[in-house]
């Protein structure tokens, strides 16, 4: 599989500013470090399940605004997700494919 890690586009700039970031604040090694950013993980996660909690307590509105809100918490998942995916060495785009071919598998195996 190839490993893109090579210092453009998307992931490097997330790289870059979390960089930036974690001059500024405490950073956390091995085990400690990857459940910080497991933990912060499940907390992004949940703060976008809250915004749709709040529009379908809100009769299912769920407008521009709203719509706004979600895609802030989730470019603070995916910020996550690059900081769990670089502790273990790989890239956004390998972890897509590994996911692509698990599907392939479970749908050869007849899952749906």
């Amino acid at each position: 599989m190839n490993d893109k890690r090579d210092g453009t586009g998307l992931e490097q700039q997330l790289r870059d500013v979390r960089e930036q970031v974690h001059m500024q604040r405490k950073t956390y090694e091995g085990l400690m470090g990857t459940m910080h950013v497991a933990l912060a993980i499940t907390e992004e996660a949940g703060e976008v399940a809250g915004q749709l909690k709040k529009a379908w307590r809100d009769e299912g509105v769920f407008d521009n605004y709203r719509q706004g809100l979600v895609k802030e918490e989730l470019g603070d998942l995916l910020w996550y997700i690059q900081a769990m995916a670089d502790r273990l060495g790989t890239s956004l785009d390998e972890l897509a494919m590994l996911n692509v071919e698990k599907l392939k598998a479970r749908r050869a195996k007849g899952a749906k």
